[in-house]
């Protein structure tokens, strides 16, 4: 397999041998460089995490890019995918509040399996830039994922009483205020 880290290209074999020795490879890079592991692209596939599918050797040929960044970089390209990501999300979530002041469809309960995912991304991507950012922008991180927490819990107390008006309310008035909170933070 043909991999790219940060420009300067490696070969390994496309064994499970060959998997252990570009896993070996990053760690070092990282170790030399102070660089973080912020992702790799398979084949035109991106992955966030140190893993690959044994099963991805069976192709003919892998072609694996390996992002190695900064801390600044890393925060930078946190900020960059939150963004886009809420930005995109927040007229769906209104969308899915007018769902629930009528009766809710199969798809709309879907949906707010999804957002609920999302909200446990959103809340894991808060925790990291907390832990990776300076004072000042911390007090905003820290106050934002103290609204999404509370939100997520008053989503599931209207989830549990069935309640849809609830639900399209608090999705409408708090859970878009709040997407559109993070937006304006990570812009």
């Amino acid at each position: 397999m043909i991999v790219t880290i940060n420009e300067k290209r490696y070969s390994f074999t496309q064994d499970e041998q060959g998997v252990k020795e570009l896993f070996e490879t990053i760690t070092k890079l990282e170790q030399e460089t102070k660089l973080i592991f912020d992702h790799m692209s398979v084949n035109g596939s991106q992955l966030y995490n140190k893993e690959l599918d044994l099963d991805l050797l069976t192709e003919e040929l892998l072609e694996i890019e390996v992002a190695l960044f900064s801390k600044e970089e890393q925060v930078d390209s946190l900020k960059q995918s939150t963004n886009e990501y809420v930005t995109g999300a927040t007229p769906i979530i209104l969308d899915l509040s007018e769902d629930f002041y009528r009766t809710p469809s199969v798809e709309a309960w879907n949906q707010l399996t999804v957002l609920f995912d999302s909200l446990g991304w959103v809340s894991d991507v808060l925790s990291l830039l907390e832990q990776n950012v300076t004072s000042p922008e911390n007090i905003k991180i820290i106050e934002l994922k103290k609204e999404l927490i509370q939100n997520v819990e008053e989503l599931q107390e209207a989830l549990n009483n069935k309640d849809h008006i609830m639900i399209g309310d608090i999705l409408k008035y708090e859970t878009s205020k709040i997407y559109s909170g993070i937006a304006e933070y990570t812009q």
